[in-house]
């Protein structure tokens, strides 16, 4: 399908789509694009070479959705806020957003294994983990994955 943009940050997503999907294939996952318009986000489950679910050594299977965001601009846009913080060293123009889905062997689903979360005990609460937050490109989207892949085979560890 021939996705058009109608600015720079959707040329560089076009461009960039392709590679992340050839990347996410290598590591073992199926592709379900989600378009409207221009790419924005996909889906990626993580099957072997038959199309079935891997699973980890609890049993669980892994879904991920990650999508392209863009700084929309402004001083209250969170690449603002995160770089006047102190959070990112620079005002990132585009990020990779990050979901992940994990089923256990009760068809349960929870969010886990995203390195782009981590628990903070005194707030009690998921607090996004700045050093997995960077720039959308095919390297920061294959650390991503890699990270996740390896937090979810570990299952704990």
């Amino acid at each position: 399908m021939k996705q058009t943009a109608n600015n720079q940050n959707g040329t560089i997503l076009n461009n960039l789509a392709p590679i992340t999907d050839s990347i996410a294939e290598s590591l073992g996952f199926v592709v379900e694009e989600l378009t409207c318009g221009r790419r924005k986000r996909a889906f990626y489950y993580y099957r072997d070479e038959n199309g079935q679910d891997r699973h980890n050594k609890n049993g669980e299977r892994l879904i991920i959705e990650v999508t392209h965001c863009e700084d929309g601009g402004g001083a209250h846009s969170l690449p603002a806020l995160w770089q006047k913080r102190g959070a990112t060293a620079t005002r990132l123009s585009t990020y990779w957003g990050l979901s992940t889905f994990v089923y256990d062997k009760d068809g349960e689903c929870y969010g886990d294994y995203n390195p782009q979360t981590r628990w903070d005990a005194t707030a009690r609460r998921p607090l996004i983990n700045f050093e997995y937050m960077e720039e959308a490109t095919a390297e920061s989207f294959r650390r991503l994955l890699v990270e996740t892949l390896r937090r979810f085979e570990a299952c704990g560890e």
